[in-house]
């Protein structure tokens, strides 16, 4: 039986290399999700099958240099050099070759099995960049492929350069001394693990005024003593040295023809980036995204929602009369109601993603963030602090765990405030709920645009007002690279999409399925009492014995019908709790029902959907076929329905987003001030709302 050899290869970069672009060709969808031990550093890894071998790829976070002064990097580092990796891969920019060597000559100094792929190859020949790849892998002593990762070329000589390299190494442990060769590795890895971290350590040494070590008062005034400025002079001549063998590699491996006009990204970049028109074309593109959101949703939003009328109906029409009805009501209307109610939406999540993805790997996002961070410094905040904030449209959670990057603890706190106010995808079920019941077509994608614009704004507000609390610190310069425009790729555009949608689906089929088929039960139990139950019987008999025209027997049977039911409703748990709620929710326009919702969802934002649809097919008690649109339409107005979205908007950050506030912010009050404080922002603003709009539509 041969046993299938397993190789762990690392993938290192700088970022925007199009180092992901090549690990989801190398992976295809055999992917998964985590962060690294002890940090919240997203991992990547994936693995594929090449003759005969499985092969593990880890996507390191893209980096410039492993000097450990961001969680990146010192994931990097800590990987290279601490786990026993068989290869590692350093994917280099060919159009930037000459600052993506830096990493490359840090990564050579590692001593591990190694080669390098100049990605990108046709970028960097249309602007006039040729490069000499059999000089450069003379120049660096290191195996030089070229590739293009948006178009899939060159993957199969990267994997036949893993097979080649892999099996050099095993050859050589053979002949030699596997014990000599391990031992020698390790102490390399430890040599390169203390110079590339040395100058890091010194630095906090030096700037950690509460330690206990021992400093000459020169390094307590911010300056070097005599021993901390000659191990910089020789960190420093390390750099040096290294400069100029960069230098030396490319003036003998690349011929550089500069264009004399500015390329498609410059010319671009002249438009999308200006400081008067940058800002509205930004929320164009936003506006255009939720727009085509909902115009192409609809079609396979119906096809779904009619699949799951068409399997609750046949499971009703072919359940025995009479026979467990405990378990008939709790698989269509708690499992097949709450569940199916969220998945009819999938179709609208999957094309958000869709276009946010495009947006990502064309180029353009990172161009937001630079026309956002003029403004951010207005509101009290950094540059650094919309990468957050542009991640909480996506999730609040994984929004919360990137405030990591923000070094200052002002910032930090303020960002987190605000970030549940950037519209996540777990809303957008109740956006897609709510909106096409309440408003036509036509108004359905700027009701939608307004409100992520009203969540924007609101945020701008709350972290001005918070920047008030805290002292002003001095500015940090915001740096980020822009990488040059280019198409998408369907493979990785796709993967990215495939991979959010199955988690919007896992969630629906755990958390959501769980919760729901609890608050399906708080809306059934009790019920009524069995003289209750008689009253209504006795009523039913009447009707029967002294109506004898059908159209009124019918008529008359169905109000009996919705009375048992309101008053099964009112009689729950769940109605008892929303009957507590009711007199902080009439000024909102909401009765008790809405609230039982509401209550629902603290837990997760989708489940208001599903109570929604747990409770009207409790209290729906019609022949034909109701949607839940139709019904929502039909017994609340246009304004409740718009201060329902402003409420779910604001209020009540989920139990995952509470959970991880606390984490982040290291202190529960800093949750529960985050929580008290936007549900009253919300209870506030949209009772005005609701109060000012009855006064003008009465």
């Amino acid at each position: 039986m041969n046993v299938i050899q397993k190789i762990n290869i690392a993938l290192a970069g700088n970022p925007n290399c199009g180092k992901s672009t090549l690990f989801n060709e190398l992976t295809g969808a055999r992917q998964t999700i985590g962060n690294f031990p002890g940090v919240t550093v997203e991992r990547n890894e994936g693995q594929t099958l090449y003759q005969g071998r499985k092969i593990t790829f880890i996507d390191l976070p893209g980096v410039y240099s492993l000097s450990s002064f961001s969680d990146e990097e010192r994931v990097a580092a800590e990987y290279l050099t601490q786990v026993n990796s068989d290869l590692i891969i350093n994917i280099v920019d060919a159009a930037n070759l000459e600052r993506n060597l830096y990493l490359t000559l840090l990564l050579k100094e590692l001593n591990k099995p190694m080669f390098v792929v100049l990605n990108m190859i046709d970028v960097a020949k249309r602007r006039g960049i040729e490069i000499d790849v059999a000089a450069l892998s003379r120049l660096l002593g290191l195996p030089v492929l070229t590739a293009i990762g948006n178009r899939g070329i060159g993957i199969k000589e990267i994997l036949a350069e893993i097979i080649e390299l892999i099996d050099l190494k095993n050859n050589n442990l053979k002949n030699g001394n596997p014990n000599q060769n391990e031992q020698e590795n390790e102490q390399e890895k430890k040599e390169a693990l203390n110079e590339i971290s040395w100058l890091e350590r010194e630095s906090k040494r030096q700037n950690d005024k509460t330690s206990k070590e021992k400093h000459c008062h020169s390094c307590q005034q911010g300056n070097c003593c005599e021993k901390c400025q000659s191990g910089i002079a020789w960190q420093t001549a390390k750099d040096i040295a290294r400069y100029k063998e960069i230098n030396r590699i490319c003036i003998h491996s690349v011929q550089s023809l500069i264009p004399l006009e500015p390329n498609r990204s410059d010319l671009l970049d002249g438009v999308l980036t200006n400081k008067y028109i940058g800002i509205p074309v930004f929320l164009l593109a936003m506006y255009l995204v939720f727009q085509l959101t909902f115009t192409i949703g609809q079609f396979p939003m119906l096809w779904i929602e009619n699949a799951f009328n068409i399997l609750s109906d046949n499971i009703i029409a072919s359940w025995p009369e009479g026979q467990w009805p405990f378990f008939k009501s709790l698989l269509v209307d708690g499992i097949i109601g709450g569940v199916g109610s969220v998945l009819v939406f999938l179709p609208n999540i999957l094309f958000l993603f869709l276009a946010i993805s495009i947006l990502e790997d064309s180029g353009y996002m990172a161009r937001a963030a630079l026309l956002c961070d003029r403004w951010m410094h207005k509101i009290g905040l950094h540059g650094r602090s919309i990468v957050p904030m542009l991640i909480g449209f996506g999730c609040t959670v994984p929004a919360l765990m990137a405030t990591k990057m923000l070094s200052d603890r002002k910032e930090r706190l303020t960002t987190m405030f605000v970030l549940p106010l950037f519209s996540c995808g777990a809303r957008f079920p109740i956006y897609a709920m709510l909106i096409p019941a309440f408003f036509p077509l036509q108004w359905q994608g700027p009701v939608l645009w307004l409100l992520y614009l009203i969540g924007i704004l609101l945020a701008i507000l709350v972290a001005k007002l918070m920047s008030c609390f805290f002292p002003k610190n001095d500015d940090i310069p915001f740096i980020i690279e822009l990488p040059p425009y280019h198409f998408p790729t369907f493979r990785s555009v796709g993967i990215q999409t495939l991979k959010r949608g199955w988690q919007y689906m896992k969630k629906a089929g755990t958390i959501i399925l769980g919760i729901s088929i609890v608050l399906w039960f708080i809306t059934n139990y009790p019920g009524l009492s069995a003289d209750q139950k008689a009253k209504f019987e006795q009523q039913r008999s009447l009707l029967l014995q002294n109506v004898q025209n059908e159209e009124t027997l019918r008529t008359e049977m169905s109000k009996i019908d919705n009375e048992e039911t309101q008053k099964h409703l009112s009689n729950s748990y769940a109605g008892r709790l929303g009957q507590m709620m009711e007199p902080a929710l009439l000024p909102m326009g909401f009765d008790w029902k809405i609230g039982t919702a509401l209550v629902g969802a603290i837990a997760a934002k989708e489940v208001f959907v599903a109570q929604m649809a747990i409770i009207y097919s409790v209290s729906n008690t019609e022949n034909e076929s109701t949607g839940l649109a139709q019904i929502l339409a039909r017994n609340y107005s246009p304004l409740t329905g718009f201060c329902l979205l402003l409420f779910c908007l604001i209020a009540s950050p989920c139990m995952a987003t509470f959970a991880m506030m606390a984490k982040e912010s290291g202190s529960w009050k800093w949750a529960i001030a985050q929580w008290l404080l936007l549900t009253g922002i919300a209870w506030f603003l949209t009772t005005i709302t609701y109060q000012l709009g009855k006064q003008f539509l009465a």
